[in-house]
């Protein structure tokens, strides 16, 4: 009679203490390297890296001037890097215009290359884009831009100013590559303050928010523009406080909505705009949600707040379309937070915080990284069987029902493999990848997500 041996090695064992321990990895907020010296105030992608611009003289403990790139390992400086003064970022807005970086704020220099809040980086040096800017004088920190998008295939600035490099352009204006231009009589509250803090793109539309009134089309703090014409988005109420009502914009399933300093966070039904979930409670009238974004089907609200709803909460959390909901098991951050994005398909958070608020806290140095689900369990797609794991290169996934999509990962967050697929079985080869761990993520039609760890040999 033969002895059957039982298959169950101290590796495997091994191998299944360190899935346990990558899983509660990714399921926790980083630190990058060490982090930020100061402040991050925003993000884009250009040439496959994270850019992210703030007011810091140091990122990962190398000399970077308010803007660095981040590849998932490494930082990394973009030339001099950019000088300024005055406001809470030297950087504060960051986007990518016909294959040239574009960055805003208040900037007046790159080493001996003067600039004027925004200037574009070509992969090898920073240039001017606009010779002047002048601001009203309600203005006590002079012109400059906080927030930039593309819109009919133009670069989309808006801050406080009343002229750029010449053009008369009340607090937004457009650039196509060679001039700027208004759009139409602007956005301004004479004889008070102006400030436009936020721009999104929703119907085909540019909305743009902020601290500013029209009462010819009975807009206040958020208008339209169509191209053509500027017309009434609904009305926020005044925080005359702050200055800045309306400080972020976002779609969130259809739907159109907006931080602000009033109830928190609201959204456009029905031309008015309503209360979400309770709203959220700002620290003080100068706060509220500062950054909006959609990751893993749900709505990430990031600033300066201490409850969301019923629940408490520290300038982040999230909101699924009926529950405010944790991000990595922890109450917040513990001062405000102004940007987010999503990098290597990891969320991105950044501002003036240092640490997370939970029972140990992690020191993260003004900008930290999430790699986990929101909200779901692995294995929360039942029925699929995934062999063999461990494997040589190939693997395979059955039991899948209708669409779905499967990202692999390496473990810095980097995609190794991405897919769409509808069979109910697929083979993927990954021979081609160095021996060790990945990270896979099946996500269907329906946002339900199975996600594990693959070992290949």
């Amino acid at each position: 009679m033969t002895s059957m041996k039982k298959y169950f090695p101290t590796k495997n064992i091994l191998i299944a203490g360190i899935l346990l321990a990558t899983l509660n990895f990714y399921s926790q907020w980083q630190s990058l390297t060490t982090g930020l010296s100061g402040g991050a105030g925003s993000f884009t992608t250009f040439n496959n890296k994270l850019i992210v611009g703030g007011s810091f003289t140091i990122a990962g403990g190398n000399a970077a001037q308010n803007i660095a790139a981040w590849d998932g390992i490494n930082w990394s400086t973009l030339g001099q890097g950019l000088n300024g003064t005055n406001g809470p970022f030297i950087v504060s807005a960051l986007t990518v215009y016909n294959s040239d970086l574009i960055a805003a704020g208040t900037i007046s220099a790159s080493g001996t290359t003067t600039l004027c809040n925004i200037a574009k980086w070509n992969g090898t040096s920073w240039a001017p884009i606009v010779s002047s800017m002048t601001s009203d004088t309600m203005s006590q920190q002079g012109p400059y831009i906080s927030a930039l998008i593309i819109y009919n295939n133009k670069l989309i600035a808006a801050g406080n100013f009343t002229a750029i490099s010449g053009v008369p352009a009340n607090n937004i204006a457009q650039w196509d590559g060679t001039n700027w231009s208004p759009l139409g009589s602007g956005l301004s509250h004479a004889p008070a303050f102006t400030d436009v803090r936020a721009l999104t793109v929703y119907n085909n539309e540019l909305y743009a928010g902020g601290f500013f009134s029209m009462p010819s089309i009975l807009a206040a703090n958020v208008a339209k523009w169509n191209g053509s014409n500027w017309s009434a988005a609904g009305y926020i109420t005044d925080c005359a406080a702050s200055n800045i009502s309306v400080m972020s914009l976002c779609e969130y399933n259809g739907e159109l909505y907006a931080g602000n300093c009033v109830n928190g966070l609201s959204k456009l039904s029905g031309g008015n705009w309503i209360t979400v979930g309770g709203g959220i409670f700002p620290n003080n009238s100068n706060n509220g949600p500062r950054a909006l974004l959609v990751y893993d089907n749900q709505l990430i609200v990031a600033g300066g707040f201490s409850g969301a709803g019923s629940t408490v909460r520290f300038n982040i959390t999230t909101w699924d379309g009926a529950n405010w909901n944790k991000i990595g098991g922890i109450d917040g951050f513990d001062v405000s937070l102004f940007s987010l994005a999503v990098y290597n398909s990891c969320l991105y958070a950044g501002g003036l915080f240092n640490n997370t608020i939970q029972t140990t806290p992690i020191a993260v140095s003004h900008i930290s990284n999430y790699c986990g689900p929101l909200g779901v369990k692995e294995n929360a797609i039942d029925k699929i069987s995934i062999f063999p794991n461990p494997t040589s290169g190939k693997i395979n996934f059955e039991g899948l029902n209708g669409e779905n999509k499967i990202v692999f990962y390496d473990l810095f967050g980097r995609v190794i493999f991405e897919s769409e697929f509808k069979e109910p079985q697929i083979s993927i080869d990954l021979n081609s990848k160095k021996a060790g761990m990945y990270l896979y993520k099946i996500t269907n039609k329906s946002g339900l997500v199975n996600q594990g760890k693959i070992i290949i040999n």
